[in-house]
């Protein structure tokens, strides 16, 4: 499965989300655009980005809105690996604590602006090294948006690679998943589950856990868990099997086992070692908002520009 650089744009204006959709976009990125708080909320909630450009105010109408700043906090609360650039007019030099403390990768001025003043004030030409005016260089500042999506597949592959892919499943540990489906051991296991599970990293777990699939005599052939991919920004549903059992588990008990009332698509991901068999099929009828709650945390604190 191709590995999609997902690109967020927070922008109430419908020009400038106009203007980084179309450039992005001949860069081969996926781009979602949210032009108000909760939108944006609603897709940090449902999809992991690699890449967040943000306005600081968010409401045309609203001199005082700066509702981008609660964005920036929820990236930073994510902690995924999600690189933020702000992208504004309306930033001044009382929020660059702010930028600093989410971790902002760059800023990016929509207006004229002096870096140099900011810079004085505050003695930190280091944070703000990427300043530019937007309206006179596109270019330079696509070009950072590239730099930050290196940063930000450094770090996203560095935590799914720590993440197990046995923690999918649900309610079933490695060691009983081994057991349960019999022979090879975790040398064959964990690669081969690390192929069919990890482009699916980050994702959420729903309110069941793991399903066995049984032969006539007890015999467990294959397991089944359910999930939101957060990389896929949709619901998908595993399937891992002994090989030579795993067509007899999907005669016995068709794929969406684990999900009652799941209509899957078909297979996105579908893997072979010698001894097991898997594949992950999309949901196409079971929506987020009624069945997976947001993410959690992963860090915690008081927002600074409260």
């Amino acid at each position: 499965m191709e590995d999609n650089i997902n690109i967020l744009v927070v922008d109430d204006s419908p020009s400038w989300c106009a203007i980084y959709e179309e450039a992005l976009s001949e860069s081969a990125y996926a781009v979602h655009i949210a032009s108000d708080m909760t939108s944006a909320l609603d897709c940090l909630n449902q999809q992991f980005f690699h890449v967040a450009v943000v306005d600081i105010r968010l409401d045309p109408d609203d001199r005082d809105n700066v509702e981008g700043l609660d964005v920036l906090q929820r990236i930073w609360e994510l902690d995924e690996g999600t690189v933020a650039i702000v992208s504004s007019a309306h930033a001044t030099a009382d929020m660059l604590p702010s930028f600093r403390a989410y971790s902002v990768f760059d800023f990016v001025a929509k207006r004229e602006l002096s870096p140099d003043d900011l810079a004085r004030q505050y003695k930190s030409a280091a944070f703000i090294k990427g300043t530019i005016d937007k309206s006179g260089s596109l270019t330079e500042s696509l070009a950072r948006i590239d730099q930050a999506v290196l940063e930000a597949r450094r770090i996203s592959n560095n935590r799914k690679w720590l993440k197990s892919p046995f923690h999918l499943f649900r309610g079933l540990s490695s060691r009983h998943m081994q057991t349960d489906l019999g022979g090879a051991g975790l040398v064959e296991l964990r690669p081969f589950l690390g192929r069919l599970c990890r482009p699916l990293f980050p994702w959420l777990h729903g309110s069941r856990n793991v399903v066995s699939i049984l032969d006539d005599s007890g015999k467990t052939m294959a397991v089944e868990g359910y999930a939101w991919s957060r990389a896929l920004g949709k619901p998908v549903i595993a399937r891992v099997g002994r090989r030579e059992h795993f067509e007899e588990s999907v005669s016995q008990a068709p794929v969406g086992a684990s999900w009652e009332g799941a209509e899957t698509g078909e297979a996105i991901l579908r893997q072979s070692s010698p001894h097991f068999e898997g594949l992950v099929c999309l949901v196409t009828n079971k929506s987020f908002d009624a069945n997976f709650n947001p993410p959690p945390p992963r860090r915690a604190g008081t927002s600074s520009h409260a």
